[in-house]
């Protein structure tokens, strides 16, 4: 409901901006009426509010986006937010084009103008737009995800580039429209840095991969000693896998390596009847003392992730005692605050989905 409310906040209030406070100025240098006047300011406005949309496109968008950082709000919710801010901004940007084309055609000087650089650039800018807009749907990402990723930052990098053009063939001597392009770039350049120094921060790791039953594996990498808290996740590379697409990454929830070894050696203990009798009395006396320590006492170190094969670089998987990884994380799901304050919780998970609630099971509630 409140993604819901946000969108629809957010979409009025985009149209409002467009549509209002406009007055002509007649007589005109420029325009011959007061009708062809305001129809030019409609299209310079869509163009203008294209424009200023355009850098939350790309931060909504980022994986270190600094709104994460501010606010309890998921990545999932901002992923939402940068397909309805992409899809006003591609309205914007279609109105603009078709309002432009009239607008040209009225007045007598489309055949003079379309030969401009500006103008073929605003042609490549509209077109990008497009293609991005409707090649974005959720049928076409999950039958062919890498290859609609890979023209999805290509096709971002052209509109960057023909609004770049576009906007500096008009406005180079004014300033203004091309700071929001300065605004996308920096936001796109402090992601991708962000996401370099944390895969830095990691370093190569040697990971081991065990077949735990049909189309599914268990990976084992050592040496790493955060994931501890609940609700996080991370990317893990596989540059081996596929050497010609050795860019792939996708998201894992994490464990840490100690807690499932724990379990283990607490089900093996458990397992005898003796034991249990021998220590019956004792637990009653000490009713409220867990079992199982919580994580952060634990010694040692690793990460484990669960992976059920897909159609990506997962379907390559098979058991290997040492495969090259890299990771880019952690980083955050939803907020776990409120979750870790509650009395009782009741966790719900089906497959390898355990692996994103087990640590809040581990995790000592904080009453």
């Amino acid at each position: 409901m409140g993604q819901a409310i946000y969108i629809a906040m957010f979409t009025i209030l985009t149209l409002i901006l467009a549509s209002t406070n406009y007055k002509a100025f007649q007589p005109s240098a420029w325009y011959a009426s007061s009708y062809y006047e305001i129809f030019a300011y409609v299209m310079y406005r869509t163009g203008q509010l294209g424009y200023i949309m355009a850098p939350l496109v790309f931060l909504f968008a980022s994986r270190n986006n600094v709104l994460l950082w501010l606010t309890n709000w998921s990545h999932s919710t901002f992923m939402v937010l940068h397909r309805w801010t992409a899809r006003v901004f591609a309205l914007l940007a279609i109105l603009h084009s078709i309002l432009a084309v009239i607008l040209y055609k009225k007045e007598g000087v489309y055949t003079m103008d379309i030969s401009q650089p500006y103008w073929q650039w605003g042609i490549v800018a509209t077109v990008m737009t497009v293609l991005l807009t409707f090649t974005s749907g959720l049928y076409i990402r999950n039958f062919v995800y890498e290859f609609w990723l890979i023209t999805h930052i290509v096709f971002s990098v052209l509109l960057v580039a023909a609004c770049w053009y576009h906007a500096y063939d008009l406005y180079a001597f004014l300033g203004g429209i091309v700071d929001f392009l300065y605004a996308v770039i920096a936001v796109w350049f402090f992601d991708r840095l962000m996401r370099i120094l944390r895969i830095a921060s990691v370093g190569p790791r040697q990971a081991k991969v065990t077949e735990i039953g049909e189309g599914h594996v268990r990976i084992d990498i050592p040496g790493i000693r955060w994931g501890s808290e609940p609700g996080k996740h991370v990317y893990a590379y596989f540059p081996t896998l596929q050497r010609l697409r050795f860019w792939e990454n996708h998201p894992f929830s994490v464990l840490p390596t100690p807690l499932l070894q724990a379990s283990h050696l607490r089900g093996k203990s458990e397992s005898s009847s003796d034991r249990v009798e021998e220590h019956h009395d004792m637990e009653k006396d000490e009713p409220f003392k867990s079992k199982v320590p919580a994580v952060q006492h634990r010694s040692g170190a690793g990460l484990t992730l669960y992976v059920r094969k897909s159609t990506g670089m997962t379907k390559y998987l098979r058991a290997n005692d040492s495969l090259l990884t890299f990771l880019e994380g952690p980083y955050p799901n939803n907020s776990t605050s409120a979750v870790l304050r509650s009395d009782r919780v009741l966790l719900i998970c089906g497959g390898i989905g355990i692996t994103g609630l087990l640590l809040f099971a581990n995790n000592p509630l904080e009453c």
